[in-house]
């Protein structure tokens, strides 16, 4: 038996129906509409393809041959669109690429389209849906008066079919844009973060100061939740707000500043779920890691501990030593004698857990700022996650430390899209650690220090500028915040003003006893005092200043470098989940 040529198939059989019937199979298969109505026959909807999407047969799996299916007509001199220019059911918007109308925030109808039927009017977007509606809550509704158009395909998502300006409910993420307000501009919309956070401009100068919020009472304020009891704990907590608790987990994410996560926050939903209602942290002065660790570790200041840069000049060899490494120092225990909180902790009968690399099991900077606790080395941010979970079963404190942002940051720079997938990368797991705690767990999120990415038009080598270099016998610190230690017989204040003269607002430059009695270093030890810079140096806006004689080019040529006294370095988060 031939096939009709109104079917899709070629035929050598001529058709004799006419071309306003249909076969009785067709028919049969088509009378009842889905939701369970009878219809009266009809031409196929073909007019309707460019509103509803790609036909069945395009779709992943659909068989073109596939028997039974009824013919699709088409007005007769008009060709089928591309696939490619198909579009599905669009909300009431515009068919693609045609011009939306400025009055409806949908685009209701292309710019200057007629309404009404007749003529050119008949188009299929006027002719749409002049049916009665279907589906079970659809009412009586005819097909002009549903939002959106009819919804002709049961796509996921799509929702009940609403009466004409009805909105639907708007979940996260699906909010109208307000003028001039970015959807992830947090600490702009909402409730304020802090007014620490709603005014400063990142290149504010901060010094580190008594009675403020800062990075020293984390662990005391933790422990005291916990219930031990340790030096300036009680306080700690009421100045932070924690409430108590029998499991704690503080997690230091190395270089994750409080206004980088402000700015990049669209790649941490998590993190940026706990910003509301938080405040941050101020934390040291230089703000680094190795001198942000040691207050931290010891809840004493940089003066105390002796943690005063990347690098620090040992007064009893003269030698530039490392503090991260720490290469060409004296015995860590030696240099940095004040007792940490988690040991303290733990002397109080608190079990506590370090989980981070197997590289700084038992490293000199551990066992100066973080000795005590029991350590576990896990590689992966997935393994500290879970091996954090695992120390957690039993009440007590875990520490997790993560440094793979800052070491992103270093390299492309806090704007780059590595520093976003590394901070996205971090964002999830930390979601999943809060999952996977005990119900009732303290989640303390905080950091060491921010960063800034430099300028290398503003990149000063003090070994190849004579006025720089003058009397300097020997540079510490880091690029962003230098201890210049003069040739004996030099005028620390001559230098100092001449280091004014060439850096101009690029820097704040202040003798020892200056920077000393302005507290850069809260209370200075005398042990200490020698390991200050006879100049220091702390740079502004995106300057540097680099001494090729001491670092490798590899240093110099760091993107994203940190150390200084603006809000970017100096502010930290302080995220809770309690």
């Amino acid at each position: 038996m031939g096939t009709c040529p109104h079917r899709r198939r070629p035929s050598s059989t001529t058709c004799t129906a006419p071309a306003t019937t249909r076969s009785s199979s067709v028919t049969s298969s088509t009378s009842r509409s889905r939701g369970g109505r009878r219809r009266a026959p009809g031409a196929p909807r073909d007019d309707l393809r460019r509103e509803r999407g790609p036909p069945a047969r395009h779709r992943a799996g659909a068989d073109p041959d596939a028997p039974g299916r009824r013919a699709r007509r088409r007005p007769p001199g008009r060709l089928r669109a591309p696939l490619g220019e198909r579009v599905r059911h669009h909300r009431g918007g515009a068919a693609r690429g045609a011009p939306l109308r400025r009055d409806h925030a949908r685009g209701a109808e292309p710019a200057g389209a007629p309404l009404g039927r007749g003529g050119d009017r008949a188009h299929a977007r006027h002719r749409v849906g002049r049916r009665p509606a279907r589906g079970p809550r659809a009412g009586q509704l005819p097909r002009p008066g549903v939002r959106g158009g009819p919804r002709l395909h049961g796509h996921a998502g799509t929702g009940r079919r609403r009466r004409a300006r009805q909105r639907r409910r708007r979940g996260p993420g699906r909010g109208a844009r307000r003028d001039g307000v970015r959807p992830h501009a947090v600490g702009r919309v909402g409730a304020p973060v802090s007014a620490a956070a709603a005014t400063p401009d990142a290149e504010e100068l901060l010094l580190p100061g008594a009675g403020e919020r800062s990075l020293a009472q984390v662990l005391p304020a933790v422990c005291a939740a916990l219930g031990a009891d340790v030096p300036r704990g009680a306080a700690a907590r009421d100045a932070l707000g924690l409430p108590a608790a029998e499991r704690a987990c503080v997690v230091l994410v190395d270089g994750l500043g409080h206004l980088n996560l402000l700015e990049r926050g669209g790649h941490a939903p998590f993190l940026r779920s706990l910003l509301p209602g938080s405040a941050p942290l101020v934390t040291t002065f230089p703000s680094t890691t190795a001198t942000a660790l040691g207050t931290f570790g010891t809840g004493a200041a940089p003066g105390a501990t002796g943690m005063l840069g990347y690098t620090v000049r040992v007064p009893q060899t003269g030698a530039l030593g490392n503090l991260v490494s720490w290469t060409d120092l004296p015995d860590a225990r030696a240099w940095q004698a004040e007792p940490t909180v988690l040991e303290r902790a733990v002397a109080a009968g608190l079990a506590v857990t370090s989980v981070g690399p197997a590289r700084f099991a038992g490293s000199g900077l551990t066992n100066a700022v973080l000795r005590g606790p029991a350590y576990v080395a896990a590689e992966q941010l997935d393994a500290r996650v879970d091996a954090t979970v695992r120390a957690l079963r039993a009440p007590g404190l875990a520490y997790l430390y993560w440094g793979e942002v800052d070491k992103a940051g270093h390299h492309h720079g806090w704007g780059s899209w590595q520093w976003g997938d590394a901070l996205s990368e971090l964002d999830a797991a930390l979601a999943r650690l809060a999952r996977s705690l005990p119900r009732g767990t303290l989640l303390v999120v905080t950091a060491d220090h921010g960063m800034v990415d430099v300028d290398p038009a503003r990149r000063r080598d003090l070994a190849a500028d004579p006025v720089l270099g003058a009397d300097v016998a020997l540079t510490a610190g880091e690029p962003r915040a230098l201890h210049l230690h003069l040739d004996p017989g030099a005028d620390a204040v001559a230098v100092a003003d001449r280091w004014r003269g060439v850096l101009g607002e690029d820097a704040v430059v202040a003798t020892r006893e200056t920077a000393v009695g302005d507290g850069w270093f809260g209370p200075v030890a005398d042990h200490v005092r020698p390991v200050v810079g006879d100049v220091v140096v702390a740079m502004t806006g995106a300057a540097t200043v680099v001494d090729s004689r001491t670092q490798t080019p590899a240093s110099i040529a760091l993107v994203g470098v940190h150390g200084s006294l603006t809000a970017r370095e100096m502010l930290v988060p302080l995220l809770v989940r309690a």
